[in-house]
């Protein structure tokens, strides 16, 4: 934690999701979005959208980058559509057998 950031999001004092990123993690230059999560009764309503807001702008950078498991379509298309594109892929990077596709976004 001591090399990252963490933000939550709270809605009627509820923890609804967070983010975790490093800001030099990607290539000791880049903003990486380490980790993100939204309570399962909370997806769809922008709150994922608005926590990769805040990631963006408070990074004061212009590119960003991501990692997101091959079998995490859902999430993939997600960051898509709001801009992020696949730039390569790790095959066995967290763990054996799944490929993480590895994403980035330029402002």
């Amino acid at each position: 934690m001591d090399k990252g950031n963490l933000y939550v999001a709270i809605t009627d004092n509820i923890c609804v999701g967070f983010i975790f990123y490093i800001t030099n993690g990607a290539f000791h230059s880049y903003p990486y979005l380490h980790l993100i999560a939204v309570k399962e009764e909370y997806r769809g309503k922008g709150i994922g959208k608005q926590l990769v807001e805040f990631f963006e702008n408070i990074s004061g950078k212009d590119k960003f980058f991501l990692a997101v498991a091959d079998y995490n379509e859902k999430a993939k298309c997600f960051y898509e559509s709001i801009g992020y594109c696949q730039v390569g892929e790790i095959p066995g990077l967290y763990r054996k057998g799944i490929t993480e596709y590895i994403m980035m976004k330029v402002k």
